[in-house]
């Protein structure tokens, strides 16, 4: 078997989150199989583990036959799981895992295209059978529109200098590696001087927003996390381990049982009233959303987010940013 170097992030912390023995689980995420190892070798009575990445859908067909087939191995994206499980006879699972990080094959591998300190192809794409990949989005996409993925899905401030900097280096010859991107980007945007001293390269924020664009990863990560209810037996429990302020952001909001048609044009007192009404069963609606939409799906077990601890962090660096938010279905 292909040996693969990952470390799953804040691992017994999820163990223990989601009381694993004797369940059967999903594993939304199963990447380097870290997390479903550790939870079948923790009692799990078997793990669904779906990847959208056919590297991962490989390496857990590899792993099944080293757990006498307690690994059920599915390829496909967030929005697809309720469809795949049905197909496989599965309506209910006792609980669910995201762990929203790249993986350690994705980001090692130069051949990828997700890090800016390897050299590779503009690649970024977690389903290696996707059309477009980061190639197409960096030397073909207008500039307004590129700057408010920046500003969006990196939130990067120096979002206008980017821009510019790679609009003006693809009018001269195709941006087509990464490292080329990097160097762009460090140009316009240096890790000292403008705008202060920066804690992160300069280009985190522009291959975050990239991957998220290419990927869908905003709009998949809101569908999974609905499909993931509703496969939730009733005391079933789902974890998600996220590592930027948008999926934690998206996490929080679900867990409170906020949808996305009632944050839009609402204020908070009014989202407040909301909630008030509808424990108390006693209207309808209020201002035309309904109150079925914001009654409390989920028990949240953590109020604050569970982080890494320094020991963790010290072993894999790749922790420090992870929040686990851990909720139980009612």
């Amino acid at each position: 078997m292909k040996q693969v170097h990952h470390i799953p992030v804040l691992c017994k912390e999820v163990l223990l989150g989601l009381s694993v023995k004797g369940k059967t689980l999903l594993d939304m995420t199963f990447g380097g199989g870290g997390h479903t190892r550790a939870m079948l070798n923790s009692g799990a009575a078997r793990v669904f583990a779906l990847d959208r990445d056919l590297t991962a859908y490989n390496i857990a067909c590899e792993l099944a036959n080293e757990y006498s087939n307690r690994i059920i191995p599915i390829h496909g994206k967030f929005s697809q799981i309720s469809q795949l499980l049905k197909q496989r006879g599965i309506m209910k699972v006792d609980g669910v895992l995201f762990d929203l990080g790249l993986s350690s094959n994705q980001l090692d591998s130069a051949s990828r295209g997700f890090s800016f300190s390897r050299d590779g192809p503009l690649d970024m794409r977690m389903d290696q059978s996707d059309r477009d990949s980061a190639y197409q989005l960096v030397n073909q996409t207008p500039p307004q529109l590129f700057m408010s993925w920046l500003r969006e899905f990196g939130e990067e401030r120096a979002a206008l200098r980017i821009v510019r900097a790679i609009c003006a280096a693809r009018e001269k010859k195709e941006i087509t590696s990464t490292l080329e991107l990097a160097q762009i980007i460090e140009t316009a945007v240096p890790r000292f001087g403008y705008m202060g001293s920066r804690k992160i390269h300069p280009a985190t924020r522009t291959f975050q927003a990239l991957r998220i664009v290419i990927n869908d990863e905003m709009g998949e990560l809101k569908q999974g996390l609905k499909q993931a209810e509703s496969l939730l037996a009733t005391g079933g429990r789902l974890a998600v381990i996220s590592f930027h302020s948008l999926e934690d952001r998206i996490v929080k909001r679900f867990f409170k049982g906020y949808t996305e048609s009632n944050l839009t044009g609402i204020t908070t007192s009014q989202l407040k009233l909301i909630v008030r009404s509808a424990k108390r069963k006693q209207l309808d609606c209020i201002d035309n959303y309904p109150i079925d939409d914001c009654l409390p799906r989920f028990n949240i077990l953590n109020k604050s987010p569970i982080t890494a601890t320094e020991a963790e962090i010290l072993c894999n660096p790749r922790s420090r940013s992870a929040k686990l938010r851990i909720a139980e279905n009612v």
